[in-house]
């Protein structure tokens, strides 16, 4: 290899090393950015996106039910409640209780975002009626997201 081939492939490999290098220090800005929104995030207000240089809705959300109020509900629909969880089953599913009743959840671990939660605690929770395909008086809620108060 002569000394013109070998430098013209060099230039290959900074050519390409420098908009790798663009991408991995943008990405971790961004994940920075992300982990400080979150941190930041008002608590208290349901509709907030964790970038706060988009835009977003700021208003009330949907209106709170109760856990009396749920079999009443039809499959599928979006629903959100306020109380506590009383009860594990396994990492997955929990006993949900308010001043009505109690009521099976299923929370995925991705909907804690980190949040560390104890029977004492008031959380809202917002997620989706799901009713047995076998037994349609079996009710549940999947739950997407879960913030303590």
């Amino acid at each position: 290899m002569n000394t013109a081939s070998s430098s013209h492939f060099l230039c290959g490999k900074k050519a390409f090393l420098i908009p790798l290098l663009l991408v991995l220090s943008l990405a971790a800005a961004l994940a920075a950015a992300t982990e400080t929104a979150y941190a930041n995030q008002d608590k208290n207000s349901p509709a907030t996106l964790p970038f706060p240089h988009f835009g977003s809705y700021t208003g009330p959300g949907p209106s709170l039910l109760t856990v009396g109020q749920v079999p009443s509900m039809p499959n599928k629909v979006w629903v959100t409640l306020r109380g506590s969880i009383s009860q594990a089953f396994d990492y997955k599913h929990y006993m949900f209780t308010d001043s009505t009743g109690s009521i099976l959840v299923k929370i995925d671990p991705m909907a804690w975002l980190g949040q560390q939660v104890s029977a004492s605690d008031t959380v809202e929770i917002y997620g989706k009626v799901k009713r047995d395909k076998r037994n349609w008086e079996h009710v549940r809620v999947d739950v997407k997201r879960i913030m303590k108060q």
